[in-house]
């Protein structure tokens, strides 16, 4: 189900658990990133700024030394030098941070459920590591509008997850059925591996013993 005249699919592949109600099934799901021009502008923007504020700091002093008076001016070197160190710190992390936007710009963001364990993949987030959390310590997953944006609408896709941090995924959609449906899917998943867990932790121990 994608829409191949549009710039940001609504969704790249989608599959259905075929029984939800039995052992943890296969969920896998690929959605497109949202956009992320406003990332962009924010960070040329800082790095421009920081740019600019560097070197107007380096100026100042370099331009009072030229009077000779370096006893005097001494402290006030060596405060604008450490700020235009700071400032350049900033932008450098600032070129960086652009640098991995456009390189993981329209890097799609992928959902799999395979046996008791969620894979998540989110390259603009985390890269190319996937996040696995089993699905027994989700304690509630569920998807939440952030707007609609000039191709498709940009949704958060949020895990509580039992002793940790919860966990954030970014998505681009047309329909939010398709976000729901996934969800629902997912909420499915949780439910079935929760159920299952004890059973097949007493099925080990039977073979164990």
């Amino acid at each position: 189900m994608s829409d191949a005249l549009s710039d940001v699919p609504q969704i790249l592949s989608y599959a259905t658990p075929l029984d939800r109600m039995a052992a943890p099934g296969e969920v896998s799901v690929t959605f497109s990133p949202p956009p992320i021009r406003q990332e962009i502008f924010i960070n040329t923007l800082a790095l421009i700024v920081s740019g600019f504020g560097s070197f107007v700091l380096i100026a100042i002093p370099t331009i009072g030394l030229q009077d000779h008076r370096l006893g005097q001016l001494m402290p006030g070197v060596v405060l604008c030098l450490g700020m235009a160190k700071v400032i350049a710190i900033f932008g450098w992390s600032r070129w960086i941070e652009l640098r991995r936007l456009r390189r993981y710009d329209g890097s799609p963001v992928r959902i799999d459920v395979h046996g008791f364990d969620l894979e998540l993949r989110d390259p603009l987030q985390w890269g190319s590591r996937v996040r696995t959390v089993p699905l027994a310590r989700i304690r509630r997953c569920y998807a939440n509008s952030e707007g609609a944006g000039f191709v498709a609408r940009s949704y958060h896709i949020d895990f509580r997850i039992a002793r940790a941090r919860p966990i954030r995924i970014r998505v681009a959609s047309h329909e939010g059925g398709v976000v729901e449906r996934v969800v629902t899917d997912l909420k499915a998943a949780i439910a079935a591996a929760k159920a299952s867990a004890p059973r097949v932790q007493s099925e080990e121990s039977g073979a164990a013993a």
